[in-house]
């Protein structure tokens, strides 16, 4: 198949473009993103195989956005030995048109035309061959399946074989189904053939089942005679256990009446043992109350005494912290006058040392005014002056070049020299010149001039062509002096050397003030020098002493520092007697708070224990007027005699109960009643199971079984025999798959050599002399060697894996090209091939392309700027 050509209207962003492709060979379409490149691919498959009745979301996506019109796609093509025009519109005035050029004209119009073109590639073009040519970036990167028909007949002719036919692929196509109807693609078994399987286990599970159902009937009627025997023998066995278990019970029912009454006598002694307790308890708390009484008393006493003896220390803490307090309001006065001295000091110091500054910062500001009217001065020179070195050097150039020019004409021009031998009217360029006799005069002929002479006769004297030149280079000569000159307003050379010298002069003067400047100012501005002498002039005007000087008072600032420095040291002496004396009054004030602390803890424990023991008298003489402690002593014995007698009834009870035995009695209870339910359990048991036993024996009696038996085994002997059968087709079936499979692959390992051959031809152009190429089953690529190396595909980088695909499928178009084939479409590939194998890979395709059809969409022409005679399309 050839595309010749394709025509766009309306198809996304494209309004209308028509594209001719070269037949043979290279046709690289190019121009930038967004410009319609992909759309040509898209509109390719939408004509040829979605019909103009579509709604589908892939026909409305290529309908421009905004716009309501009809997408439309035309194209030519050739395949086999048909050439047609082949046309559709959708979603707007749907149409398909279909104009057949060859073999002989033809013209159809909706579905039967969409009909005829699909009819048409079905018979002359292979499908999976087109779809497996065709390759875009950002498409799956695995290799591309070429296994089929169109490039397996091409290999096979290409490999000296016989070619197939369509009839050997119609006879292959019936051997797998054959064996399809017995096997999965995997090998295993059929649904039916399982089902099958299954039904013969059914029928053997039947068979066996209904045999050992009637061995079964026949165990039961041995079963139901042995159980009639058993449950003869049962019944004496029971009315012996009811008997036992009578015994037992009368019994257990006399150990339980005494152990009855030795409950009821324990709780007796409990209670008289209640009794001995609480009143020992009574008794207890009487003895503790008297003792924490009489310890209480005894407490109060030791506290009151140690309270009289503590009473002198606080009078002596109070007089201490007193004396401390006096001493230091008296020194707290004495650093109060000295820290007034040294206020006065500090005040007259400062006063003395802004005088100074204040001198200093005038005669400073006084320089930085003086320093900037210079620098001002300066300025104003240089802002009017601009004529600098290099303004010079270019009038004093153009000075030279009138000299110069001045000079060779002097030298080279013409000269007219007359001398007066008589009296004449002279007259030169219409002017007359007053000339005695003797008179000489010489002009240099630069110009044309005329020479009159007592108008009797004219001389007329022209320059020759040389002399004209010299005239014009000194009249431009002193045109430019003049203009440089007027530029820097001068009017001759010598001025403009006096404005560049003040210049000059000026410049210096600035950096000289510049410096001076900023040594007098440093960091600051002369607006904050000035503000610092009004500064400091108003803090001297402000200044208490400024005018009348105490004579007490020091005259110099040594002096000042001295007198400073003296009271600063009397008010360091009294900061140190201070703290000493502050903290011998802390010390006496901790002393005091202690000796405070200890009274006061003194006084509350005094009267914790004082009430303390009043409470504990007044407690003591309530409880002794409810009892006395001799009636709590003889309540305790009274109840110890209870407890005596209780005791001893238990132990007599105790003995009547052990002789009784009430642990034995109620065991032989319980296995009298487990005696007798064992029995009648096994009498219920038994007589239960004969009575299922004989319900089933009385069923399968009416059942039939025999004759089920018989039914059962004639159906398991035809499923056996059917499932034999078709064992043995399946077997037949896989036998002649497997042979004739075979046989394929060895024919596909033949024909595989020439497919291989052609990709490595193209690939030693890439990789090199020494590349090596080897192909799987379906015809892809799954090795490449390079220098002995071997690396499967997938372990490949992306540009390499990418670059073998475009290979593989150039490889089969150029195969596949003497049966018609199909085009070749790369879509914007090569974006992961580096620039030499980008050079390599435009040889590549174009030793490739010939004899078959390769277009090429791409937004970057560099990538295919070494293919050769390629053709090119511009899209714009």
């Amino acid at each position: 198949m050839r595309i010749h050509r394709l025509a766009l209207t309306h198809f996304r962003g494209v309004a209308q473009r028509d594209i001719t492709f070269a037949l043979d060979g290279v046709t690289i379409v190019e121009g930038p993103n967004e410009i319609g490149k992909t759309s040509i691919a898209d509109a390719i498959d939408l004509v040829l195989g979605v019909p103009d009745s579509s709604t589908k979301s892939r026909v409305k996506d290529v309908q421009p956005v905004g716009r309501d019109v009809g997408p439309r796609v035309e194209i030519e093509i050739s395949s086999g030995p048909f050439h047609f025009v082949f046309a559709k519109r959708w979603l707007k005035q749907r149409e398909t048109t279909l104009h057949i050029l060859a073999p002989r004209p033809e013209h159809l119009t909706g579905r039967e035309a969409h009909d005829r073109v699909e009819a048409i590639l079905a018979e002359t073009m292979d499908a999976e061959l087109w779809a497996a040519l065709r390759l875009a970036q950002g498409d799956e990167l695995a290799p591309a399946t070429f296994d089929t028909p169109t490039l397996i007949r091409a290999l096979d002719a290409a490999a000296g074989g016989a070619p197939t036919t369509d009839a050997d692929d119609h006879l292959f196509s019936r051997i797998q189904a054959e064996r399809d109807r017995y096997w999965t693609a995997t090998g295993r078994p059929r649904s039916e053939r399982t089902e099958l399987m299954g039904k013969v286990d059914v029928a053997e599970q039947s068979v066996a089942e209904l045999t050992r159902t009637l061995a079964q009937l026949d165990e039961h009627a041995e079963k139901v005679a042995a159980l009639t025997r058993r449950l003869d023998d049962l019944e004496p066995r029971r009315a012996g256990c009811r008997q036992e278990r009578a015994a037992a019970e009368l019994a257990w029912t006399e150990a339980q009446a005494a152990e009855r009454h030795l409950s009821h006598l324990v709780q007796l002694r409990q209670g008289a043992e209640a009794h001995l307790d609480s009143a020992r308890h009574e008794l207890s708390r009487r003895l503790e109350l008297v003792d924490d009484a009489e310890s209480a008393a005894a407490e109060l006493d030791k506290l009151l005494a140690e309270r009289e003896r503590a009473l002198p220390a606080l009078d002596d803490a109070a007089q201490r912290v007193a004396q401390a307090e006096a001493a230091l309001v008296a020194t707290d006065q004495q650093l109060a006058a000295a820290h007034l001295r040294v206020d006065a000091a500090r005040s007259w110091l400062q006063h003395l040392r802004d005088h100074a500054e204040l001198e200093q910062w005038r005669g400073r500001h006084a320089r930085i005014l003086a320093t900037e009217e210079r620098l001002a001065v300066a300025r104003a020179e240089l802002h009017r002056n601009h004529l600098d070195a290099e303004a010079l050097s270019v009038i004093e150039t153009a000075a030279l070049a009138v000299e110069v020019a001045a000079a060779r004409l002097e030298v080279a021009g013409a000269r007219v020299r007359a001398q007066v031998h008589a009296p004449v009217d002279l007259q030169v360029d219409g002017t007359s010149e007053a000339v005695r006799v003797g008179d000489e005069r010489t002009w240099v002929v630069a110009e044309p001039f005329t020479v009159r002479v007592d108008d009797r006769v004219t001389f007329t004297v022209e320059p020759g062509h040389g002399a004209r030149e010299l005239v014009v280079a000194l009249d431009d000569a002193r045109a430019d002096l003049v203009a440089r000159c007027g530029r820097w307003g001068v009017s001759s050379v010598d001025e403009a050397k006096e404005r560049h010298a003040a210049r000059e002069a000026a410049m210096r003067d600035e950096a000289d003030e510049h410096d001076a400047l900023a040594r007098d100012i440093g960091d600051l501005t002369p607006a904050l020098v000035a503000g610092h002498v009004a500064q400091l002039e108003e803090r001297l005007a402000a200044a208490p002493n400024d005018g009348a000087v105490d004579e007490d008072l020091a005259s110099s600032i040594a002096e000042a520092e001295a007198s400073l420095d003296s009271a600063e040291r009397d008010v360091a002496s009294l900061l140190v007697a201070r703290d000493d004396q502050l903290a011998d009054e802390r010390m006496a004030r901790r002393c005091l708070d202690t000796v405070r602390i200890d009274d006061r803890v003194l006084d509350a424990r005094i009267g914790q224990v004082r009430a303390n023991s009043e409470r504990l008298a007044e407690r003591l003489c309530t409880a002794r007027a409810a009892a006395a402690d001799d009636q709590l002593r003889a309540a305790v014995d009274a109840e110890l005699d209870a407890v005596r007698a209780a005791a001893a009834e238990v132990d007599r009870s105790t003995l009547e109960v052990a002789e009784l035995d009430p642990v034995g009695a109620q065991s032989r209870l319980a296995n009298a009643v487990a005696a007798v339910e064992r029995v009648q359990l096994s009498i219920r048991d038994d007589h239960d199971e004969r009575t299922r036993l004989v319900a089933v024996l009385e069923a399968h009696g009416e059942m039939g079984l025999a004759a089920e038996l018989d039914e059962a085994r004639t159906t398991l002997e035809h499923l056996q025999r059917e499932h034999i059968r078709t064992e043995a087709r399946a077997q037949a079936a896989l036998l002649l798959h497997d042979t004739f499979e075979a046989r394929r692959d060895e024919a596909r390992q033949r024909y595989s050599e020439p497919f291989r051959v052609q990709i490595e031809r193209l690939a030693r152009i890439v990789f090199g002399p020494d590349v090596q190429i080897e192909l799987d089953e379906q015809l892809r690529v799954a090795r490449r060697i390079v220098g002995g190396v071997a690396l499967r595909v997938e372990q490949l980088s992306v540009g390499a894996r990418e670059q073998l695909g475009l290979l593989s499928r150039l490889a089969c178009a150029a195969i596949v090209s003497t049966d018609g084939g199909a085009p070749v479409i790369f879509d914007d590939v090569l974006g992961y091939t580096d620039p030499e194998r980008l050079r390599t890979m435009g040889a590549a395709i174009g030793a490739a392309s010939g004899g078959c059809q390769v277009i090429v969409l791409t937004c970057t022409p560099s990538r295919y700027a070494h293919v050769g005679n390629a053709t090119t399309v511009s899209l714009g």
